[in-house]
């Protein structure tokens, strides 16, 4: 389901899309951002980039949002885990190897 936006329509042939209404693009204004954010960093430092290679740049690209994005919770998240798992003592490591 999708807002009227007309530069759905060249697909409309491959996918059943069913368009709805039409803000244009106000509902989606942090993916735009993101849109942006990610064509200007390919134009900039990646204008050289191959398409067999443009999946290891999506996915640079998408840690590094995720991680300006979630930077606050990063710590936390990392504190948590290691408070509530069980600890692995020496002898752990040494038979499982």
């Amino acid at each position: 389901m999708t807002d009227k936006w007309t530069g759905y329509i060249p697909i409309t042939k491959r996918f059943d899309i069913e368009q709805k209404y039409s803000d244009k693009g106000g509902s989606m204004k942090q993916m735009h951002t993101i849109i942006h954010q990610l064509k200007s960093w390919l134009r900039t430092t990646y204008s050289w980039v191959h398409e067999e290679h443009i999946e290891k740049y999506l996915d640079e690209f998408s840690f590094r949002i995720n991680r300006s994005i979630y930077k606050q919770t990063i710590f936390h998240n990392l504190i948590f885990r290691m408070v509530n798992t069980q600890p692995v003592t020496y002898q752990m490591i040494i038979i499982s190897t």
